[in-house]
C-alpha cells in the first residue's frame, strides 16, 4: 500500500488525477480541469479521464494528510470491492438469493480482463454501472419515483467516475428501454419512461460541466481518436480465450494468443454455472400461453421492410462479388455499413410481425413468452452487447456507431473495455444458476455448494500476489526542495529527461509541490510539448533549447541523472555543459536521490532569463561556481557511463588453479576497448573475447559488440592460498569498471 503501484506509468497518472481533483476543487474548483502539467497548456485535465466521481472518496484521506501513493492503492481496492458489492445487490434482486449472488460480485469484480486493467484504476470502479442498471430496472418493473432518483444519481455518479463506463451505460439503458417497451403495455411504458427520462436528464445536466471541457480541448488541440487506433483496441474473437499474464492458471496455456487490451475470457466455472441456470430457467419457467394479434398494417409494414432488407444485403452482396463500390447510380463504399442497416431493420421488421409460420406473433410476443423468461432473455442481450461493443471495429454495428457519432463514440480508445457488460451479465446468469441447482438442498449443504462454487470460480481467476513495480512512498529531496519555492506567476518547472514514458514520475512526484510544470503524461499532449521533446531528441541538442523552454515559462530546471540511460545521459549533459559554459543556465543545488536501486544526485539550474526568485538549497547542496558544476557533470557522467556486465566465474571462495577460465560478459555503450585480470602484484594478462554470451544480444540489443561480449581469463599459476583477482574493464571511451574475487589457489 505505500511502497509500489501495480504500473510505472498509467497508475502513476492516475495517482495524480485524483490527488489534483482533491487538491483543485477546494482551491479553485472553476478551474479543475486546468492543471499544473503541460505548463502553459490549458484544459489539461481532460486529456485523460478526471476520475471525480471516484476521487470523491479518497478526500477524506487526503484531508488527513495521507500520501498521493496510499490514497491511490485505497481507491483501487475500494473500487473492486464496491464493483463486488454491487455486482451482488443486482444479482441478488434478479435471482432473490443472498448466497449465490455472492458469485456474481465474484466474477465482475475479480475476472481476468479486470486483473489485467490494475495499471487503469477507473475500471475498477464499475459499481455505479451495476447500481444504475438495477434501479433501472426497478423504475421500469416497478415505477417508484425513488428508483428513477437512485438511477438518476448512479447514472450521473458513474458518468463522473469513468469517460468509457459513461458510452457503455448509454448502450445498456437504449437496450433496457427497448426490453421496458416490448414487455410492459404502452401507457405504463410511457409513463415510467418519462420518469427515467427526466432522471436521465438530470444526471446529464450534472455530468456536463464535467464533460464540456474534453470538448474545448478536442478543439483547441486538435484530439481525435482516428479509425486504425480504435480498431487496433477493438477485440478479437480469440480474446475471449486469453486469461492474462497475472493468471496464475492459465496465463501459461492462454498468452500466446494475448495482446493489449484483451483477455476477455471469463472462466469455465462463470460459464458452465450461466448454462446451467439458462437451461434451468427454460425447463421451469411457465411463460404466458396467449400469444398476441399482429394487424394486417403490420404485416404490410413488415413486408416492405423485408424488400428493403434483401435489397440492401443483395447490393452488398453484388458489391463484394464485382469489386466495386458502385451498382449504377447506387453508391456501396462500405459493404458493413450496409449489413448493419438491414441488421437494424431487420430488428424493425421483428418488432413489427415475426413471419406468419412463427409461434411467436413479434418480438415484444417473443419476449413475453420466452422459455427462459423474459429478464433472463435481457441478461442474454446485455451479454451480447458486451461482446459486441468490445469486438468494436472488427463488426459492422459498432464501425457504423463511430462513422455516425464520431464525436461521442472516438472518445472510446478502447472498445474492448466494454467486456464488462459481459462480466456483468455473466455473473448474474452464473448467480441464477448456482441459486436454482442448490435450492432443493438443505441450508448446510446449500452453504457448501454456494463455497465450492466460489472456490472455483476464485481459483480460476486467482492473479494473487499481483505484480508490484516499487514505487518510494516520499518523493525525492529536490521535489521537496521545489515545495519550498515562491515562485513568480507563471514561472514552471522543467525535468530532464523529458519524455511521455519518464513524464509519468514527473507528474506523479508534482503531488509534492503543485508548481506549473512544463513536462506531462496523458492520454494527449499538446503541440507545444510535442515540439519541445522533438528538441531534446535531436543528436545534438541545439544550444536555442533554453529559449526554447523560456518560451514555455520555466524558469527552473531539474535534472535527474540517475532517469537516464547512458546515450541520454551523454546528450543531455552535453547540452547542459554548453549552456553552463554560455550563461543560459546558472546552478543552484544538488540533491541526494536513490532511482531504481541507482544513487546519483539531482541537480537544480535556473534558466537565464526567466524572472528572479530567491532558492535557497534547502534539503540539499548549494553548487557554489559553474565550473563546479560543470565537475559534478563529468563525475556523474563518469560513474554513469562505465562499463557493466558481469564476473560469472571463479565463485566468490572458489578454489582455482593454473589454467582455470574465469570467465563472463561486459558491454559498455562505446564498445569494450579492453579486458584484463591481474592478482597479487602479477603482471595484468589480456583476456580473450571470442563471442557473444548467450541471452546477452536479447537483452542489450542497441549496445555495440553483443557479438563480443562473453570474455575468458586464464588464471595463472598463484601462490597457494587466499587470492584476490581483479579483472579490469575498459570502455572505449576511457570508461573503467573493476571486479575483485577473492579465490583460493591450489596446487
Amino acid at each position: 500500500m505505500r511502497s509500489g503501484l501495480p504500473d510505472m506509468w498509467d497508475d502513476k497518472l492516475n495517482a495524480w488525477i485524483f490527488h489534483w481533483d482533491f487538491h483543485q476543487v477546494f482551491r479553485d474548483p472553476l478551474h479543475l480541469f486546468d492543471t499544473n502539467i503541460f505548463h502553459p497548456a490549458k484544459t489539461t485535465l481532460a486529456f485523460s479521464e478526471n476520475l471525480f466521481g471516484a476521487a470523491i472518496f479518497g478526500f477524506p484521506l487526503y484531508a488527513a494528510g495521507a500520501s498521493t501513493l496510499f490514497t491511490a492503492n485505497v481507491l483501487m481496492l475500494l473500487g473492486m470491492a464496491l464493483s463486488g458489492l454491487a455486482a451482488w445487490a443486482l444479482a441478488r434482486e434478479i435471482t432473490g438469493d443472498a448466497a449465490a449472488s455472492l458469485v456474481a460480485g465474484v466474477v465482475y469484480a475479480f475476472a481476468p480482463w479486470r486483473i489485467a486493467q490494475l495499471p487503469h484504476v477507473q475500471f475498477q470502479w464499475g459499481a455505479f454501472l451495476a447500481l444504475l442498471l438495477l434501479f433501472l430496472l426497478r423504475s421500469f418493473e416497478e415505477g417508484r419515483r425513488r428508483d428513477a432518483v437512485l438511477f438518476g444519481v448512479f447514472f450521473a455518479w458513474n458518468a463522473l467516475t469513468n469517460v468509457h463506463y459513461a458510452l457503455f451505460s448509454g448502450l445498456v439503458v437504449a437496450l433496457v428501454a427497448v426490453y421496458a417497451a416490448l414487455t410492459l403495455e404502452p401507457k405504463v411504458f410511457l409513463r415510467r419512461a418519462a420518469g427515467v427520462a427526466l432522471a436521465g436528464a438530470a444526471a446529464c445536466v450534472v455530468a456536463l460541466p464535467f464533460y464540456l471541457p474534453y470538448r474545448k480541448a478536442a478543439r483547441e488541440y486538435g484530439m481525435v481518436r482516428y479509425e486504425p487506433e480504435i480498431e487496433f483496441f477493438s477485440g478479437r474473437p480469440i480474446d475471449f480465450l486469453t486469461a492474462g499474464d497475472q493468471n496464475k492458471l492459465y496465463a501459461r496455456l492462454t498468452q500466446k494468443w494475448g495482446k493489449g487490451e484483451g483477455d476477455f475470457f471469463p472462466g469455465v466455472g462463470a460459464v458452465a454455472l450461466a448454462i446451467v441456470g439458462w437451461r434451468l430457467l427454460r425447463r421451469e419457467t411457465e411463460p404466458p400461453a396467449t400469444a398476441e394479434r399482429v394487424s394486417r398494417r403490420r404485416r404490410i409494414a413488415a413486408r416492405v421492410l423485408d424488400v428493403l432488407i434483401l435489397a440492401g444485403v443483395a447490393a452488398a452482396v453484388a458489391a463484394w462479388a464485382l469489386h466495386t463500390g458502385t451498382l449504377g447510380p447506387i453508391k456501396v463504399r462500405d459493404r458493413g455499413r450496409v449489413v448493419a442497416i438491414a441488421a437494424g431493420l431487420a430488428v424493425v421488421r421483428l418488432a413489427l410481425a415475426f413471419p406468419a409460420r412463427s409461434r411467436f406473433a413479434s418480438l415484444s410476443d417473443f419476449t413475453r413468452r420466452a422459455r427462459a423468461g423474459s429478464r433472463a432473455l435481457l441478461f442474454s442481450w446485455i451479454a451480447g452487447l458486451g461482446v459486441l461493443t468490445a469486438l468494436g471495429m472488427h463488426t459492422p454495428f459498432y464501425r457504423l456507431l463511430v462513422q455516425s457519432f464520431g464525436s461521442v463514440f472516438r472518445a472510446v480508445r478502447v472498445p474492448g473495455r466494454g467486456i464488462t457488460l459481459f462480466h456483468l451479465a455473466l455473473g448474474v446468469l452464473a448467480a441464477w444458476g448456482l441459486s436454482l441447482a442448490t435450492r432443493r438442498l438443505t441450508p448446510a449443504r446449500r452453504w457448501l455448494a454456494v463455497a465450492a462454487a466460489l472456490a472455483v470460480v476464485g481459483f480460476e481467476y486467482r492473479a494473487f500476489p499481483i505484480r508490484i513495480f516499487e514505487t518510494p512512498e516520499a518523493p525525492a529531496a529536490a521535489y521537496r526542495w521545489v515545495a519550498s519555492l515562491r515562485l513568480p506567476e507563471r514561472a514552471a518547472i522543467v525535468e530532464w529527461p523529458l519524455g511521455f514514458e519518464i513524464d509519468s514520475e514527473h507528474v506523479f512526484r508534482s503531488t509534492a509541490h503543485w508548481k506549473p510544470l512544463v513536462n506531462g503524461y496523458s492520454g494527449f499532449a499538446p503541440p507545444a510539448y510535442d515540439r519541445l521533446h522533438a528538441r531534446l531528441e535531436a543528436r545534438p541538442i541545439a544550444d536555442d533549447i533554453w529559449g526554447a523552454m523560456r518560451s514555455l515559462d520555466a524558469a527552473v530546471l531539474l535534472f535527474h541523472p540517475c532517469e537516464m540511460g547512458d546515450e541520454a545521459i551523454r546528450r543531455y549533459g552535453a547540452a547542459l555543459r554548453r549552456g553552463l559554459r554560455s550563461g543560459a543556465v546558472l546552478p543552484i543545488a544538488e540533491f541526494p536521490r536513490e532511482y531504481q536501486g541507482e544513487s546519483l544526485p539531482d541537480l537544480a539550474f535556473r534558466i537565464a532569463g526567466s524572472p528572479a526568485f530567491a532558492a535557497p538549497a534547502v534539503g540539499g547542496t548549494p553548487i557554489a561556481s559553474t565550473a563546479d558544476a560543470l565537475a559534478l557533470l563529468d563525475v556523474i557522467e563518469e560513474r554513469r557511463t562505465a562499463p557493466f556486465g558481469v564476473l560469472q566465474r571463479p565463485d566468490e571462495g572458489e578454489t582455482v588453479s593454473a589454467g582455470f577460465q574465469a570467465f563472463g560478459w561486459a558491454l559498455d555503450d562505446s564498445g569494450i576497448s579492453r579486458i584484463t585480470m591481474a592478482s597479487d602484484g602479477l603482471a595484468p594478462v589480456e583476456c580473450s573475447r571470442p563471442g557473444p554470451f548467450p541471452g546477452v544480444d536479447a537483452i542489450y540489443p542497441k549496445y555495440p559488440e553483443t557479438d563480443r561480449s562473453f570474455f575468458a581469463c586464464t588464471v595463472p599459476r598463484l601462490p597457494a592460498g587466499p587470492r584476490v583477482l581483479v579483472v579490469e574493464v575498459t570502455g572505449r571511451d576511457g570508461g573503467r569498471t573493476i571486479w575483485r574475487r577473492t579465490v583460493v589457489a591450489g596446487p
